[in-house]
């Protein structure tokens, strides 16, 4: 016969520490109030833990509901990237390494690369205080975003000529959009008060 322990096992893997220990607590109490309430109706002590481990339903099938309302363990590691109120030091290079360039080769399309880089520095960094304030932000990025990507799409193909380049800028952009997602189901799951400031824009 399945344990509760092996149950608890399957029903929490992927969950992060916090989300596996609130399930476990949860899980534990009411399988001990079912094994009780089975005791008192005189049922064999065996039987009324079989009886409240069924009652629990299929380990897997609750695994799927758990990680769709409670954190995962990868979505913690995405929570924890989150916390810097600065961009990476990487984006700071770029940002750098993409000026010193559009003013030497003085391109407008490196121009306009260069502008969406820097809106999205300083809408990282903007202080937000709302539900409000923080779509705008994010709409503003979201418009930043498409915009950049556009423009370095549209400036391999029609200058450089470079179909691989033009596909990994397509990677690149499936990649942004995948991010957002992962943000948006953090929204959803996380309390806004233990919001990050980056999940905020």
């Amino acid at each position: 016969m399945q344990t509760l322990e092996q149950w608890l096992e399957v029903a929490t893997h992927g969950l992060c520490d916090a989300a596996a220990a609130r399930v476990r607590a949860e899980i534990g109490e009411h399988y001990l109030s079912a094994i009780e309430s089975a005791s008192r109706e005189g049922v064999d002590p065996l039987d009324a833990e079989r009886r409240a481990l069924s009652a629990l339903g299929e380990a897997k099938s609750a695994n799927r509901q758990y990680r769709r309302v409670l954190v995962t363990e990868s979505e913690a590691r995405t929570l924890s990237r989150l916390t810097s109120r600065w961009p990476p030091v990487g984006a700071i290079l770029v940002l750098g390494t993409t000026a010193i360039y559009a003013v030497s080769v003085r391109t407008s399309e490196l121009n306009y690369l260069f502008g969406c880089f820097a809106i999205q520095t300083v809408l990282r960094a903007i202080p937000i205080s709302s539900i409000r304030a923080g779509w705008i932000v994010r709409i503003l990025r979201w418009g930043n975003d498409t915009v950049f990507y556009t423009i370095w799409f549209v400036t391999a193909m029609a200058f450089m000529k470079s179909p691989v380049q033009a596909a990994g800028i397509i990677v690149m952009a499936l990649g942004a959009v995948h991010r957002e997602y992962k943000f948006f189901v953090l929204r959803r799951k996380v309390p806004v008060e233990q919001w990050p400031r980056l999940l905020w824009i």
